[in-house]
């Protein structure tokens, strides 16, 4: 038998190697089967029932010639005549099929028996008729029984030869096989173009859903027109490629562009970096710029999403409009844009480009029934010259971003090498200051306060230090700042207020009894819920008295508060029996009115205000206003920051209560202060 087969090897990335049988192979194979095994079997059949037929003829032409010659021999067997057997039987031997012949008498005994030698054996054990059992299966035994006036005398046996029949059946079967196997080969070649017919829109659909994977662009089949279920089939796919196209779109629209403003998202844009990069050359140059909307987050908390949504498309247009042609916009996040500008390769071309986008936005912007002052932050970078990657360009221009907001709303910066390294300094400085503080490594330094008119220590300001085990000191200027971008600011200032309060009664052991310690209280610290019973506890703790010591607060805690919850705070704190200053007047943000509504007890000169006053004469007389006002109001004046004789002399002579500077002293370990106040002591006495 014959059956084609094709093997046809599929190859994907995500599937392991498999062979299979194609599909017009296979109808090809089951076709010529089929009629193999049709053919074979029906003309099997028809061989065997001609050959069965064939032999039920000779048996019975074989059993009329043996009743014709057992009556011939009756006579001869009842008078056991064996030569008169032999004489008859002996024309029986010479029929050509005949290999032998025997006649047996009643007894079952044989009479004659002529030709090839057989065996008899008893039929079934209840007669002594014998049958002829050959040495093979190539022949055929008829037995009769031989009558006589009615009665059975014996029995003559005949054994034919059946293999000429046999051999026939077997002649034909064979012609039957080579017949089908023609058949076969006929049915295949008849078949193919079948076959052909029937897989061609098949096999379109296997090569379809092979590439379908592969391919970003899905095309439907040609209809075969038959209107069978293989275009049934063919129209299913379609449909399907149909709604994968369109969720393919939809899809993507969710995986690379902003559902708000419609610009491409951070993924777009990395794909768009990471393509790029390989083709960038020293020619090509990119500017990647990122803007980023100032107080996005509390316009929408003060007049809802649908407000600051509108600000958001109305930035986005405005980028549009005022980018290049070709620029790449896409938005990061809430609040943060970025753009990818071709043909940019100086940085004063980028700055240009970046004051160009912020001076549309100075003018008050009317959206949705309001007007807004719409600040934006901007940071930018050159590409390849910053960086190489899409990971290092994002990550850099977010850096810079980060310095900018820093700097304060509206700024703008370039990336420069040294931010990276600085950044991770920060990082790592950060780490140690959390530290410092959870391990109450920060400690104090104590900076005296003069009363000028009996030259006499009134009071110290604790000042926080921090010694870095590798770098050694770090300034003020440096972790307090630090402090407060890490949200550790408030648990820095209580550390230090307990600080404080434990060496303050140290300094009451010293006979300093008039001594009042100073704390800066930053305004997350101030506002931080418990905040006024923490300041009881270290007071209590201590066993110093509340009027020992003094908060200061800078102008900056009106910043984002109410005029009714600053004043809560403070009314509380004077309760407690502290005092309270006002520090760095004139820098910040107050309005005269908190001067007369809030119960400050102490005014605080910046030292901004004493630099200067002794050859400036503007500086001088604005000096001289501000303490005639304070002492207007009653409040105690501290000016800081004298640091020359001129300079205590003149705040002297303007009548100021107290003066804090590096002419009086500076900033000097706890001992240190202690032995200073004791020495200021026996002066005094």
């Amino acid at each position: 038998m014959f059956i084609l087969r094709k093997l046809v090897c599929a190859k994907r990335t995500d599937m392991k190697l498999a062979y299979t049988f194609s599909l017009g192979p296979r109808i090809a194979a089951l076709v010529a089967a089929t009629v193999f095994v049709a053919a074979t079997v029906i003309a099997s059949l028809l061989s065997y029932y001609q050959w069965q037929q064939t032999l039920e003829t000779q048996r019975n032409a074989l059993e009329n010639t043996a009743i014709v010659y057992a009556t011939a021999i009756a006579d001869h067997v009842e008078s056991n005549d064996t030569n008169a057997i032999k004489s008859v039987l002996r024309s029986v031997q010479r029929l050509g099929t005949i290999l032998n012949v025997s006649a047996i008498d009643r007894q079952g005994k044989a009479l004659v028996s002529l030709g090839q030698k057989a065996v008899l054996e008893p039929n079934d054990g209840a007669h002594s008729i014998l049958h002829m059992l050959p040495f093979n299966n190539d022949h055929m035994t008829i037995a009769v029984d031989i009558i006589k006036q009615g009665e059975r005398r014996g029995q003559l046996v005949l054994l034919a030869d059946t293999t000429a029949t046999r051999d026939r059946f077997y002649k034909s079967i064979f012609f039957v096989f080579v017949a089908s196997s023609l058949a076969c080969i006929l049915a295949i070649g008849f078949s193919i173009p079948v076959q052909k017919r029937i897989t061609s829109p098949l096999r379109n659909l296997a090569q379809n859903m092979r590439e379908f994977d592969a391919s970003t662009v899905h095309t439907p089949l040609a209809l075969t027109g038959e209107g069978d279920e293989t275009e049934l089939l063919i129209k299913s796919f379609n449909n399907l490629i149909v709604d994968v196209n369109k969720r393919d779109i939809e899809l993507q629209k969710i995986a690379f562009y902003d559902s708000l403003t419609g610009l491409q998202n951070a993924a777009s844009l990395v794909r768009k970096l990471d393509a790029i990069f390989p083709r960038i050359s020293d020619q090509a140059h990119f500017a990647l710029l990122q803007f980023s909307i100032r107080d996005l987050v509390r316009l929408g908390n003060a007049f809802g999403k649908e407000t600051s949504d509108k600000l958001v498309m109305f930035v986005a247009h405005r980028l549009l409009e005022i980018l290049p042609l070709g620029s790449e916009i896409a938005r990061l996040s809430n609040s943060d844009f970025a753009a990818l500008v071709p043909d940019v390769g100086q940085r004063d071309k980028v700055e240009q480009l970046i004051s160009l986008v912020q001076s549309f936005f100075l003018s008050s912007q009317h959206i949705a029934d309001n007007e807004f002052h719409v600040n934006i932050n901007a940071s930018g970078l050159l590409l390849p010259k910053d960086a190489q990657t899409s990971a290092d360009a994002l990550r850099r221009l977010n850096l810079v971003m980060e310095e900018s907001h820093r700097l304060g709303s509206g700024r703008s910066m370039l990336f420069q090498p040294q931010m990276e390294a600085n950044s991770q300094e920060e990082i790592e400085l950060g780490q140690a200051l959390r530290e410092a503080v959870a391990d109450l490594a920060i400690d104090i330094h104590l900076q005296p306060q003069f009363d000028v008119r009996h030259n006499a220590i009134v009071g110290f300001e604790a000042l926080a230090r921090w010694t870095h085990p590798v770098r050694g000191p770090i300034s003020p200027a440096i972790f307090v700042p630090l402090a407060e971008r890490l949200g550790i600011i408030a648990q820095l200032g209580n550390n230090v207020l307990v600080r404080a309060c434990e060496v303050s009664k140290r300094l009451t052991d010293a006979n300093g009894e008039r001594a009042v310690i100073s704390v800066n209280v930053s305004p997350a610290q101030m506002f931080l819920s418990g905040f006024v019973e923490s300041v009881k506890l270290a007071l209590a703790s201590s066993s110093v008295p509340a009027h020992r010591l003094c908060l200061e607060v800078t102008e900056s805690v009106f910043v984002g508060e109410s005029a009714a919850s600053v004043k809560s705070v403070l009314i509380n704190l004077q309760a407690s029996g502290v005092e309270l200053a006002l520090d760095d007047f004139g820098t910040g943000y107050s309005s005269l009115s908190y001067l007369s509504e809030l119960p400050f007890n102490k005014l605080k000169i910046d030292r901004s205000f004493v630099r200067g006053a002794t050859v400036n004469e503007k500086r001088r007389k604005l000096l001289e206003s501000m303490i005639v006002m304070a002492k207007n109001l009653d409040l105690r004046i501290i000016a800081e920051g004298a640091e020359t004789a001129q300079e205590a002399a003149i705040l002297t002579a303007m009548g100021v209560d107290q003066i804090q500077g590096y002419y009086f002293g500076r900033p000097m370990p706890v001992e240190q202060a202690i032995a200073t106040l004791r020495q200021n002591i026996q002066k005094s006495a």
